[in-house]
């Protein structure tokens, strides 16, 4: 909690649930591809073709073009605001060292902001009438799908926790359980995992596609989300790999 003083700047388809977009930023325009980012400021590309931006010092993400330099002070501002809020709040004692700040859509009057724990496997929302409250399973891995490039390792125990869900999924399936996905679907993400982790092993950096991959499809049981076919396509076929 030490930097909350730092304030410086149809048939299937009805059962299928819509999936957000796991990338709410968009491609640089090409003509502010030349502007230098701020300082402390790196830009990934995640494996749909679209680009967000991190600060590791102030553990922090947006997909907002935070080369204009209003919508940077947007960020900082929301940024400022919800760690007064924290600061001030004993419910925030809660938030874990490592979590990281999620600010999208940041303008002069109000911006979304979440918190991830990838150590600890949670999302958090923090307001001020509610404090800090733990989101659902399905937030914290559609962050992971969202963002998954700024990291060189994928979060603890989530490969055994995606293969362990695909084998429950399984075994749900041969026992007559109405899935969300079909077998063969489920056959289908696992080869698209052990394409993508034999590249891995080979020294390429499929780290982001595996991260995309496992945040999208979870959490896998009966009563989960399920990607559209569209997403799906972009999953296993993959853009980049």
């Amino acid at each position: 909690m030490s930097d909350m003083e730092d304030h410086t700047h149809d048939g299937d388809n009805q059962n299928t649930m819509a999936f957000m977009d796991t990338a709410t930023g968009s491609d640089t325009p090409p003509n502010e591809r030349s502007t230098p980012l701020p300082t402390g400021w790196r830009q990934y590309k995640h494996p749909n073709g679209d680009v967000y931006f991190y600060h590791q010092g102030f553990r922090l993400i947006t997909p907002d073009n935070i080369r204009d330099p209003d919508i940077l002070e947007y960020v900082f501002d929301a940024r400022d605001h919800q760690l007064d809020g924290l600061l001030n709040d004993s419910t925030a004692q809660n938030l874990p060292e490592d979590y990281e700040m999620i600010i999208m859509e940041a303008n002069d009057e109000t911006a979304m902001i979440q918190m991830l724990s990838r150590e600890q496997g949670v999302a958090f929302e923090w307001t001020e009438d509610g404090g800090l409250m733990m989101e659902s399973s399905l937030s914290y891995w559609s962050l992971i799908a969202e963002y998954p490039s700024h990291f060189p390792i994928l979060p603890p125990r989530i490969e055994d926790e995606f293969l362990s869900s695909l084998q429950n999924a399984r075994l749900s399936i041969a026992t007559g359980t109405r899935f969300v996905y079909t077998e063969l679907e489920i056959d289908r993400i696992y080869a698209r995992y052990q394409y993508l982790n034999d590249l891995r092993s080979q020294g390429r950096n499929s780290t982001p596609s595996i991260a995309w991959l496992i945040g999208s499809v979870m959490p896998l049981d009966e009563l989960g989300r399920r990607v559209n076919d569209e997403q799906m396509a972009a999953l296993i076929n993959g853009l980049h790999f």
